[in-house]
């Protein structure tokens, strides 16, 4: 199995990035003698866990820590699942990122999820929520809980969301 041929122009231009990342981190004494052709940059990957509401926090606070120190500047790929994704997913999707930073992003997700959450079963958002459980049954595909959890997860996260 290979790698597609745009995921490999991602991993070649994201090599450069990688290498003067490590470069930055290390510092000029240090990173003098790194070897920096593209067949000797590593692959460095963060990975998040799973676990809803809980893993999104902790995922905030060690995406924070990456970004500030630099380190989340040498890494290639980022990855995770159900809680951790979220927090990825409203990080990277933030308009203002990466000129905002995790810990002004992490501040606007507090505020979204600290409201309660009474606010998410409003008639104006029922009534979406209906309507788009409707389409998409309409259309012949299966509607379960899932569905209705991840609008209401939406819902909270990214929050204002006019449809």
């Amino acid at each position: 199995m290979a790698l597609c041929d745009q995921e490999k122009d991602y991993r070649q231009k994201r090599k450069n990035m990688v290498i003067n990342g490590i470069k930055e981190l290390l510092g000029p004494d240090e990173s003098q003698d790194l070897n920096s052709t593209s067949r000797d940059v590593p692959v460095i990957a963060v990975l998040g866990s799973g676990g809803g509401f809980r893993a999104m926090v902790g995922f905030s606070g060690v995406m924070k820590a990456l970004f500030e120190s630099g380190i989340l500047d040498c890494v290639t790929y980022i990855a995770g699942l159900s809680g951790s994704t979220w927090y990825m997913s409203t990080l990277f999707s933030h308009p203002e990122f990466p000129r905002k930073g995790p810990k002004e992003i992490n501040k606007e997700l507090m505020h979204n999820v600290s409201y309660s959450p009474l606010l998410l079963l409003t008639p104006q958002k029922v009534k979406r929520y209906v309507e788009a459980l409707w389409k998409k049954k309409s259309s012949g595909q299966p509607v379960t809980f899932t569905d209705v959890f991840s609008m209401l997860i939406g819902e909270t996260l990214i929050q204002n969301v006019s449809s």
